[in-house]
């Protein structure tokens, strides 16, 4: 997603937090009902309730690519760990999307848009092959 400029946003029960202007990535998964189809479009909708601390974010800021992957339960941790990792990586708010895990958040801000294939590069290194799938992009 991008953030055109700063921000403060009200994140549900996290509160009003400032968000800086530039790329940021969000770590989801879709094991509800209707799957991957129907939790992308619900991102990609305008209009909705406020459900996640994602639909509060996404009020402001313009998806720009979608990558999805066909992965084992918990492939989200993984993914939001190898976001952590990069070296411009920030955690912009504390437990966002992450309430009911370990991950410290599912949502970074980075300076520039990611690679997927930079991003596929660190996930192989990271030697969890059994855990994850090879996302693709949209």
């Amino acid at each position: 997603m991008r953030l055109e400029r700063d921000r403060r946003i009200p994140i549900g029960r996290l509160g009003r937090l400032r968000f800086a202007a530039g790329s940021y990535i969000y770590v989801g998964s879709a094991w509800g009902p209707g799957g991957l189809a129907a939790r992308i479009g619900r991102h990609l909708r305008g209009n909705k309730t406020s459900r996640w601390h994602i639909d509060y974010f996404r009020r402001h800021a313009r998806i720009t690519d979608v990558w999805a992957g066909l992965c084992r339960p918990n492939a989200e941790h993984l993914w939001a760990g190898v976001f952590a990792s990069l070296t411009d990586a920030v955690v912009p708010a504390p437990k966002f999307g992450s309430s009911d895990c370990r991950c410290p958040a599912h949502l970074f801000h980075l300076t520039d848009a990611p690679s997927i294939v930079g991003f596929n590069r660190v996930l192989r290194r990271s030697g969890k092959q059994q855990a994850h799938c090879w996302p693709g992009s949209r």
